[in-house]
């Protein structure tokens, strides 16, 4: 009926994505970086308590914004512990799901918060954890743990410590002021001992329009699909030409894709966009760029990406950027793959999209000339649309 509409809200979905390009939330924030050639020095450890659909969220999340690359140019640590009481009718599905995520990177384990063996674990890890996302479904259970957690934090972490956050999700809107006090509270006791904690996941915020349309999100993902293509159409009419009904139609004709398959393959690529769209903060922090960046600094670096020779990695204009620029290109790369591992592909060739299947899923030294430019294109990309949001934000067209 034209006088029925149903939106389908995908609450956890939500709550997290309302952290991906939000200051102050994001990985990037916990990791020492080297912003003259954007490599990190230090390795990524995560703690999610609560493994529903929220932590889930968490964790895909975490995978794919803390997929850095180290001094050794390959893909800096990462690990991160989900805890959750019911793991065992949890972590056969989520292994399907993911079968290149080992235990090497994802642990579960099955246990309550209150038990010895979790406090055991988090006294194992505690000085080396990065992020805590406490997402237990209860308010209250939720904050009593979060308190306990940052408190056991601020007694026993030493002062070198790598910078800590505790995100804590609120359920009930109703529950939001307290939480909001006691959050305030605790932060300001721990004044240089580089432990934070956050709300996240508001119930106002999610069911805002603007964050429930997620139109802002999808604008900008429009956008950075124009600007990659170098399309002289609207970012609408891009958009349609990329990933509408005759795009699904030639999938199905040119590539024997059944309709199932096509638009799946159709959704991973929009779905691309978005991630790009919304990693541009922690490209922008990898480089030393922040998204509120001076337009002169950022002016240099955008006349080096319209200089690239294409389907090369060569940029003609970079001088003392080149290692910079290349290294971001790699950790695009990286990005790349948590999101595919994430969606349940496995390295072979040649790459199939049915089977999830890629060839690319390998380090970048492997990789031809012509794949690595579709990373440099990426952080190009990512580079002009800063830039340009900045000119119009500053009042002037780009």
């Amino acid at each position: 009926s034209n006088r029925l509409k149903i939106k389908i809200i995908d609450s956890a979905y939500l709550s997290i994505a309302s952290l991906k390009d939000k200051a102050g939330a994001l990985p990037v924030d916990c990791v020492q970086v080297d912003t003259s050639t954007g490599l990190v020095g230090s390795p990524f450890t995560a703690l999610i308590v609560g493994f529903g659909s929220t932590g889930q969220e968490a964790f895909k999340f975490l995978y794919e914004y803390a997929a850095f690359v180290g001094r050794d140019h390959l893909k800096s640590p990462f690990r991160c512990y989900a805890i959750d009481e019911k793991m065992n009718k949890i972590a056969g599905l989520v292994r399907d799901k993911m079968p290149a995520i080992g235990e090497n990177e994802l642990t579960l384990i099955q246990t309550a918060v209150d038990s010895d063996e979790f406090w055991t674990k988090i006294k194992a890890v505690i000085n080396d954890l990065n992020y805590v996302v406490v997402a237990l479904n209860d308010d209250a259970t939720g904050l009593s743990f979060a308190v306990n957690l940052f408190k056991f934090a601020l007694r026993t972490r030493p002062t070198n410590s790598p910078k800590l956050k505790i995100m804590i999700r609120c359920y009930d809107s109703g529950n939001h002021k307290r939480m909001t006090e006691v959050m305030n509270s605790l932060n300001s006791s721990s004044v240089g001992f580089n432990i934070e904690i956050q709300l996240f996941g508001l119930q106002d915020d999610i069911y805002s329009c603007d964050t429930l349309l997620l139109e802002r999100t999808l604008a900008k993902a429009k956008e950075f699909n124009k600007l990659y293509n170098n399309s002289g159409l609207s970012a609408a009419e891009q958009w349609e030409k990329d990933f509408g009904k005759a795009e699904i139609d030639n999938l199905m004709n040119d590539s024997n894709m059944s309709r199932y398959h096509a638009i799946y393959d159709i959704n991973r690529r929009i779905a691309q966009n978005i991630s790009n769209a919304q990693h541009c903060c922690t490209k922008m922090a990898l480089m030393g760029l922040s998204c509120a960046e001076s337009s002169d600094r950022l002016e240099a670096f955008y006349e080096i990406t319209r200089h690239r020779d294409p389907e090369t990695i060569r940029y003609t204009h970079a001088k003392d950027k080149l290692e910079l620029l290349l290294n971001i290109a790699r950790v695009e790369h990286e990005r790349w793959i948590a999101s595919h591992k994430l969606m349940g592909y496995t390295y072979n060739k040649p790459s199939d999209h049915v089977k999830k299947y890629h060839e690319s899923i390998s380090s970048w030294d492997t990789l031809s000339e012509k794949t690595k430019s579709y990373d440099c294109s990426v952080v190009d990309t990512t580079i002009k649309l800063m830039y340009n949001d900045l000119k119009i934000w500053c009042g002037d067209e780009a």
